[in-house]
């Protein structure tokens, strides 16, 4: 199952600040999730 979030930032650690569920992504399989960086 993939899920969209939303998020502040990525904290020192490397995890989700104030982190929302957005839903479900069925367009998606998990192996082609990646971790987005700007």
């Amino acid at each position: 199952m993939v899920v969209q979030t939303g998020f502040s930032e990525w904290t020192r650690d490397g995890t989700l600040r104030h982190p929302r569920y957005l839903g479900v992504r069925t367009d998606k399989e998990p192996g082609e999730v990646v971790r987005e960086t700007h």
